[in-house]
């Protein structure tokens, strides 16, 4: 019963230590390589065929409002106009459409109507938006709704130029098609090349599960604001929320993991250390890689799991297991011994 509540204690223990910094095992992290690689090997959903993203490119604020006329002339449902990539938001482009109910631009501060609802981390990282009132930018541009929660997931599609790509604004003659485009939501914003090296490209632009060096602390971005956008609308639309399991039920699977973990190690010892290791090892490797396979599973089922201190809990439980089965083989020596 000893080992069992030791092993209790040491997976808590883990969890806390975890809460204050996270511990990198490098190539031991399989669970957390898994869940930061979920968005680009889960099965992709469909890209979303009643939103079309306009990029700004280089157009100057002085080009924008023929632009946006042309655009209008299509009769959208809704169009988003993110302009936070400008110095300063042209006032009268504001001023102009404000009285067209089917225009929304996005607001740059931090309070009022119309912001953006992503939620931004120290590392200039988004993987949520807010969903605690309907009045962000995302929100009035689609009559969907969220959950009763205050912060979902965002439900990253494929990247955008896997899919048609953005449609360039200053190319008139290429997206002008009123009859293909009528009715659909369209989104107007600044989209960068960030493989470019160029400053301007990393204006209002985030780093997101998609970019290959995500969770690696502060990084270039990939993905900019109204990418973004497009993918909440998407997730809003589509009413594709992901579920992320929650506390209790996390820290339960590690508890019970672990637990598994020094009963088969008790009952599987042999009188040969060498042996022993190689199982132990064995089973490292095994309980790791199922449960980044449950994590990828889950996860394209839609269901969010983080089991990243597994690897860590495992490490832990095993050596404090084969450390007390020597002891105890030892001990059981010695009793053999004592009569002679």
């Amino acid at each position: 019963m000893k080992r069992y509540l030791i092993a209790l204690i040491f997976s808590l223990g883990v969890v806390v230590l975890y809460s204050f910094v996270h511990i990198r095992l490098f190539s031991l992290d399989l669970t957390q390589r898994m869940r930061e690689a979920l968005f680009a090997l889960r099965t992709l959903p469909p890209g979303e065929t009643d939103i079309f993203l306009f990029n700004i490119g280089e157009l100057t604020p002085a080009e924008l409002p023929n632009k946006i006329d042309s655009l209008l002339l299509m009769q959208p449902e809704k169009l988003g106009i993110n302009l936070c990539h400008f110095d300063n938001v042209p006032e009268e482009l504001l001023c102009r459409y404000q009285s067209n109910p089917r225009v929304v631009f996005a607001n740059c501060g931090d309070a009022g109507p119309n912001q953006l609802s992503q939620i931004v981390d120290t590392h200039n990282v988004v993987t949520h938006f807010k969903t605690d009132n309907d009045q962000y930018f995302e929100f009035n541009l689609t009559p969907a709704r969220a959950r009763d929660n205050d912060r979902e997931m965002i439900n990253f599609g494929a990247r955008i130029e896997a899919l048609s790509g953005a449609i360039e604004l200053s190319q008139t003659n290429y997206w002008f098609n009123p009859e293909y485009l009528a009715g659909k939501t369209f989104l107007v914003g600044y989209i960068g090349i960030f493989s470019s090296g160029d400053p301007e490209s990393f204006k209002n632009a985030r780093t997101t599960p998609w970019n290959r060096f995500y969770g690696q602390g502060s990084v270039p971005p990939d993905m900019s604001d109204v990418e973004i956008s497009y993918n909440i609308i998407r997730t809003l639309k589509n009413h594709a929320f992901i579920n992320e399991i929650g506390p209790v039920t996390r820290i339960s699977l590690l508890v019970l993991t672990s637990m598994l973990t020094v009963v088969i190690i008790t009952f599987a010892k042999t009188r040969w250390l060498i042996l022993n290791l190689i199982i132990a090892t064995t089973l490292f490797v095994v309980l790791t890689g199922f449960a980044a396979y449950v994590i990828l599973i889950a996860f394209d089922s839609g269901y969010y799991v983080d089991l990243d201190e597994l690897p860590l809990i495992l490490i832990v439980t095993i050596v404090m297991t084969v450390i007390l089965n020597i002891r105890q083989k030892q001990k059981e020596e010695e009793r053999i011994v004592e009569p002679l």
